[in-house]
């Protein structure tokens, strides 16, 4: 076994340190190698500094142990102890999901419903990465449960409405969206009957003119619509209403004219009613009055004509043609009076021959173009007949009038008349 010494002299050796001899006293000689004592006090500083370099690393050592368990331990308080609580009532818009989600869970286990309704709503529009969406599964189907059950609560009273709109607000991210899909298919299918049935009393209300009554179904229409998902019926229902009235302002307005009893005063009155919409049950009353006020006037303009005031007699008969009734009636009379009335003017004003034949031609052309069932066709018939034999019988001091009849007064020219005779009547 080796002495201390030894092994100390094996250290001194690892770290290249040289051993110090010990001091010997004045007139003593040199003792032999094998006789030498050990050198007490150099051992003790050698030793000294070797210690002190060990242990100068071994702090260093467990310095950095500390340290990086110092590190770990905060890092492990920070992940057990809870985030500080949120302050719900200074929340603002800009604040984290997390904080938002937490105060919606502290508002809906107060009893708030509407924060349910919102934190659906919420949910719903975040997309499938979001990184709550795995977390708040669970909270998404006590939530939809709880809407669901309300719904189901509302359709049993019948206030289709609020059921509707309560499911609407389940979003398809929900575990429950299935049962919510099937039950609001059945409240759109209990809606649509709820609203045909009022519907159907509102046309009874307004044919029968009863605006007060029209009005109460209209307001119970509106409550069966829910703002998340309106069908549209009361909308539609609300324009009739309005066309309804407004056609009834109309009809008022032509019967107030029509009492004036001048045939002029008639006249305004059809072209009055006949604006009302055809579609309106105010039509179906008005039309009976504007037949019977047309049939009036017709033989009041047919006298016109007869004591040669065709001017007159067209002015009476172009208003006759704004009721849809009689406005085929109305055309071929009005045909008719300006047609005699070409050809009068023809005859009686033109100084030539071939004026009186420039102007007779286009007026038998419109004459004939009165169709056989017509009533007045047999007259526009008589009369085009006659025209053409004063045709016939009009000298006219051109040479070869044979053939310039198809040079210079071709039917092609006529046909722009009559397409501008008609034109008139349509604008009339």
């Amino acid at each position: 076994m080796p002495t201390p010494r030894e092994s100390f002299a094996a250290a001194d050796d690892a770290l290249n340190l040289p051993l110090e001899a010990s001091p010997r006293p004045l007139g003593q000689t040199e003792s032999p190698p094998h006789h030498r004592l050990p050198a007490t006090a150099g051992s003790s500083h050698y030793v000294h500094r070797i210690w002190k370099w060990v242990w100068s690393w071994m702090t260093l050592a467990l310095a950095s142990s500390c340290t990086t368990s110092s590190v770990a331990f905060v890092a492990l308080a920070h992940l057990v102890t809870p985030p500080p609580e949120v302050d719900c009532s200074t929340l603002r818009p800009g604040a984290s999901d997390r904080a938002t989600l937490s105060c919606l869970q502290v508002a809906i286990a107060n009893g708030d419903s509407d924060a349910v309704l919102k934190a659906l709503t919420w949910i719903g529009g975040w997309d499938s990465t979001h990184p709550l969406q795995n977390e708040v599964q669970a909270l998404l189907e006590t939530w939809s449960a709880k809407v669901l059950y309300a719904a189901r609560q509302h359709q049993g009273a019948g206030r289709v409405a609020e059921a509707i709109s309560l499911v609407s607000h389940i979003p398809h991210t929900s575990p429950r969206y299935t049962d919510a899909w099937t039950l609001l298919q059945q409240l759109y299918k209990q809606r649509a009957q709820l609203e045909q049935a009022v519907y159907q009393e509102a046309q009874k209300a307004l044919q029968q003119q009863d605006w007060t009554q029209a009005l109460r179904e209209l307001w119970r229409l509106q409550a069966l619509e829910s703002e998340t998902s309106p069908s549209g019926r009361a909308q539609t229902l609300a324009q009739q209403i309005e066309a309804e009235r407004q056609a009834q302002r109309v009809l008022n307005q032509a019967i107030q004219k029509h009492s004036l009893g001048q045939p002029a005063d008639w006249g305004e009155a059809i072209t009055i009613a006949s604006q009302i919409d055809p579609t309106t049950y105010v039509w179906q009353s008005a039309r009976p009055l504007l037949d019977e006020w047309s049939d009036a006037l017709l033989p009041v303009g047919l006298h016109h004509m007869e004591q040669g005031d065709l001017e007159g007699a067209m002015a009476l008969i172009r208003q006759i043609a704004h009721h849809p009734n009689r406005q085929a009636i109305a055309q071929d009379w009005l045909i008719l009076a300006q047609s005699r009335h070409l050809a009068q003017t023809s005859l009686q004003h033109s100084t030539t021959d071939l004026a009186a034949y420039v102007g007779l031609y286009p007026a038998i052309l419109a004459a004939q173009s009165i169709q056989p069932e017509s009533p007045r066709w047999s007259q526009a018939s008589t009369h085009a007949q006659r025209w053409e034999q004063q045709l016939t019988l009009t000298p006219v001091s051109i040479k070869g009038a044979t053939r310039s009849r198809a040079q210079l007064l071709p039917e092609a020219q006529y046909r722009p008349v009559f397409v501008q005779m008609q034109s008139s009547i349509s604008r009339h």
